[in-house]
C-alpha cells in the first residue's frame, strides 16, 4: 500500500524538516566538544554508557552525567535557536 502511494513529502513537510536539521546543527555546534562527542556515540553509534566511558576514558558514572547534561544544553540550545528563528519569522 504504501508503495503506491510514494514516498514523496510535501514542500513545507521538507522545508520544516530542513530547518530542525539546521537547527541541531547549530546547537551541536555550540556545545562542547565532549558533550557533543558523548551525544553522537550514544544516539548515532548506538554505543551503551559503558562503551562511551571505554571510549572517551571517562568512569561510567562520569559519561552518564554528561551525556544528562549534554541532553539539558542541547534542549536549551534547540529551544533558544527555534526561538530567535521564530522572531526573525515574525518580524
Amino acid at each position: 500500500m504504501n508503495a503506491l502511494l510514494g514516498t514523496a513529502d510535501s514542500p513545507s513537510a521538507v522545508a520544516v524538516r530542513e530547518e530542525q536539521k539546521q537547527a541541531i546543527e547549530r546547537a551541536l555546534a555550540e556545545m562542547d566538544p565532549t558533550d557533543r562527542e558523548v551525544l553522537i556515540l550514544r544516539h548515532f553509534e548506538e554505543m551503551t554508557n559503558n562503551e562511551i566511558a571505554a571510549t572517551l576514558d571517562l568512569k561510567p558514572s562520569a559519561a552518564t552525567n554528561r551525556y544528562i547534561r549534554a541532553l539539558e544544553k542541547l534542549k536549551a540550545a534547540m529551544t533558544r535557536i527555534t526561538d530567535q528563528s521564530s522572531e526573525f519569522q515574525s518580524s
